[in-house]
């Protein structure tokens, strides 16, 4: 005999076409079933479009950063958390130099007058 209907395999497992979602994981956020490609972070599975910035919403594609109570963040959003420096007022991303109770980038803290980095 051959096959006349169409089946779906989740590893072992041999699934008909109206029962075929029942093998799939679901969705950390939205709790839909995981069709087609998924994020795996932290032993949870999401759809790419659920995984999102805690703040903008939108999904993160490349670097993110999970604060200190567990919500992601996209770079962009991450950057803004960060001290910025007194000088450039750029972010200061790594190391970071405080003194008079300001933060400054190591090649920011300079002298007033010949403009060497101080950081030495």
């Amino acid at each position: 005999d051959s096959l006349t209907g169409k089946f779906y395999q989740v590893g072992d497992q041999k699934y008909c076409e109206a029962d075929q979602e029942i093998g799939l994981d679901r969705c950390s956020v939205c709790s839909d079933y995981l069709r087609s490609g998924c994020v795996l972070v932290g032993g949870s599975s999401y759809h790419p479009q659920c995984f999102a910035c805690s703040e903008c919403n939108l999904p993160i594609l490349d670097k993110f950063y999970t604060t200190e109570e567990g919500r992601w963040l996209c770079e962009e959003h991450y950057r803004l958390t960060k001290p910025k420096c007194h000088v450039c007022q750029l972010p200061v991303m790594e190391r970071m130099l405080t003194a008079m109770d300001r933060q400054f980038h190591p090649a920011c803290f300079t002298c007033s007058v010949c403009s060497a980095v101080l950081d030495r």
